[in-house]
């Protein structure tokens, strides 16, 4: 199952990803003040313009498609 990682998943559209992409792909997303739909160990608080805190997302999840 291909890992997918989105970057703003507590938005509008991301909420909208995360319920129709996660009937077929391992989904993981970010979020910065509202925490997303997805278990805890999926979910990862995240300032965008923190590079270290995305390379380490990066690096742990290892996805094949992140959208942004």
């Amino acid at each position: 199952m291909k890992k997918i990682l989105i970057l703003g998943g507590s938005g509008l559209i991301g909420k909208a990803l995360i319920n129709v992409m996660s009937k077929e792909f391992d989904v993981y997303a970010t979020y910065l003040k509202n925490a997303v739909p997805l278990i805890e160990n999926k979910s990862f608080k995240l300032d965008i313009r923190d590079y270290e805190a995305i390379n380490g997302i990066l690096n742990s999840v290892k996805p094949q498609i992140v959208i942004s």
